[in-house]
């Protein structure tokens, strides 16, 4: 057996630490490229989102190179990523590639269910070993998105421009090297001091930009552009709505558990919307809401093309935004997107924010 996944920001990493725990053999994933999107944009029906085709090529590269047993998760609801998994492998079965597949859904019905669709994988492992396989991996990537944070901090403020993104650089390479709890835990340590260690304008107040949209297209960097240095260093100081550790403890963990955020969230979101409608658009409503009572001068909303739930978040964010005297912008993402262009909304937006303040 070689398990692959498709890559999505440093989601793989945990992975890879889950499975290097369990013993399993896995594809490693090479960077996402040109030949990557080609590959899933040529076998991809035409109005299908950018992760889709993104997805799709990772799995055809790794097919490629050896892997066997492909991992995906499921969805529920109107959006169409519920369907992702078996329309990829489909596509992937009539171009004549043959594998074992698993589709992990997003709330499975028992908590037990994920266990044993992990054990499928886990040569046989017994049940405390899944879970301290699961922990690691998930240690891991809570670390990153601690270490993640700071950089949207200190990005705006540092004095030596790329001091914070290289350090940034260093705490993943060290967490992905990680054996042991052990090493995580003085890592945890560690960052706090590497992040301070950086000299900042400590009277500088950057202005405060929140950013909501699907979860893919805030995740993945090579999809996104990197939006967030390239934010950062016009010294735009960026809250997120979303980190991937945060995501697998509501959405896979938590929900199994019956520990649902739903309320919470249709608070905030009222009374533009009060209801779930697939994706992330209740939560991408609350969380522009909450930025701006946070004191965010600034909401970017981002989101592939074509996708279902964001095209109706867009439409109430404006209404929103507007109410509240919100500078708002929309980008949708597709494989046609071009980086200058991207640069250049993104410098107009900010240089908006900054003639409107007082």
């Amino acid at each position: 057996m070689k398990v692959a996944f498709p890559l999505m920001g440093h989601l793989h990493i945990g992975l890879e630490a889950c499975f290097d725990v369990l013993e399993t053999n896995y594809h490693i994933n090479k960077p996402i490229t040109k030949k990557t999107l080609v590959l899933g944009t040529k076998h991809s029906p035409e109005f299908a989102c950018l992760p889709f085709k993104i997805n799709l090529g990772n799995f055809i590269e790794a097919l490629e190179e050896g892997a066997d047993t492909l991992i995906f998760a499921g969805g529920f609801g109107p959006c169409r990523f519920g369907y992702y998994g078996q329309t990829q492998f489909l596509i992937l079965k009539n171009l004549g590639y043959e594998f074992n597949c698993l589709i992990v859904e997003m709330v499975e019905k028992k908590q037990r269910d994920l266990l044993d669709k992990f054990k499928l994988i886990s040569n046989s492992k017994n049940i405390l070993q899944v879970l301290y396989a699961i922990h690691f991996g998930y240690s891991k990537l809570s670390l990153i998105d601690r270490a993640e944070q700071k950089a949207l901090y200190y990005r705006p403020r540092e004095l030596t421009r790329g001091t914070t993104c290289n350090i940034l650089e260093e705490v993943i390479a060290k967490v992905k090297s990680a054996n042991s709890y052990r090493d995580i835990k003085k890592l945890n340590g560690e960052v706090e001091r590497w992040f301070k260690g950086i000299e900042i304008n400590k009277t500088k107040k950057p202005i405060k930009i929140g950013l909501v949209g699907e979860i893919y297209s805030l995740l993945e960097p090579r999809i996104n552009q990197n939006l967030e240095k390239k934010l950062g260093c016009l010294g735009a100081e960026l809250v997120k709505s979303i980190y991937i550790s945060q995501w697998i403890k509501e959405k896979v963990f938590l929900d199994a558990l019956g520990f649902t955020n739903t309320n919470n969230l249709k608070n905030h979101a009222s009374p533009y919307i009060t209801r779930e409608i697939g994706g992330h658009c209740l939560e991408n409503v609350s969380k522009a809401n909450m930025f701006v009572n946070a004191g965010c001068k600034g909401i970017i909303h981002l989101a592939p093309l074509t996708c279902m739930p964001e095209i109706v978040a867009k439409g109430i964010l404006n209404k929103s935004t507007e109410d509240q005297n919100i500078p708002f912008i929309s980008l949708f993402i597709d494989e046609q997107t071009g980086e200058a262009g991207l640069q250049t909304r993104l410098e107009a937006f900010v240089d908006l924010l900054e003639s409107s303040l007082p």
